[in-house]
């Protein structure tokens, strides 16, 4: 009944994710609508009536624009980066877009560590494992989630014939001490959780409850 229990909150999870960036695309083609047709809408509300309410001798009626508000507005800012190859930015980024989404709100998160890709998720390619199925991870707290599940990996044995495992295992490679440099030199996992606990999203200490 508990692995029941939690598998269904994993699934309403996916759910609000999958609404949310169906939100965020819809919110983005309206935006982009606005911009683009801007001199139908205007042609749509022209009358004496409205270009004297809308600005009369104060500002141009001419001008159609989106006000988002506060909330839309921080989540923009967040996923906005014009520096994508700076990994501490995108990390920083990457905790300020979870603050914009649920501050305030109550929240419940899940981590499945198994299949751990050696990339990002977001990468087209489907490689092999770098370390052992692990287990399910689950907080009120997303980042003490998230460091758990970084300290569990961190003392896992790597897989052999992994992206991972073939770098520790080159006499050449540099080993840096940490399986997700060992993987990728580019991730900034640590840059993300430091600006989580920094901007009062949760705190990188916790206690580690297993569950049979």
């Amino acid at each position: 009944a508990q692995y029941t229990t939690v598998f269904l909150a994993f699934l309403i999870c996916l759910c609000f994710i999958s609404l949310f960036y169906q939100f965020l695309l819809f919110l983005c083609a309206v935006i982009k609508a606005v911009d683009d047709y801007q001199d139908l809408l205007r042609l749509s509300v022209a009358t004496a009536g409205n270009d004297h309410r809308l600005g009369a001798n104060e500002a141009p009626p001419a001008i159609i624009s989106v006000f988002l508000g506060d909330e839309l507005s921080a989540i923009l800012d967040a996923i906005e980066n014009d520096n994508w190859d700076a990994p501490q930015m995108l990390g920083r980024k990457m905790a300020e877009y979870t603050a914009a989404v649920i501050v305030g709100r109550p929240n419940f998160h899940i981590s499945l560590i198994t299949d751990v890709s050696p990339n990002c998720d977001c990468h087209g390619e489907h490689d092999a494992p770098i370390l052992p199925d692990i287990g399910m991870l689950a907080s009120f707290d997303p980042v003490a989630l998230d460091q758990a599940c970084v300290d569990l990996c961190s003392k896992a044995e790597p897989i052999r014939n992994s992206q991972l495992g073939d770098n520790l295992a080159n006499p050449h490679f540099h080993d840096h001490g940490d399986h997700w440099h060992n993987s990728n030199p580019n991730v900034s996992w640590a840059e993300t959780l430091e600006h989580a606990e920094k901007i009062g999203i949760g705190t990188r200490q916790y206690e580690l409850v297993t569950m049979k």
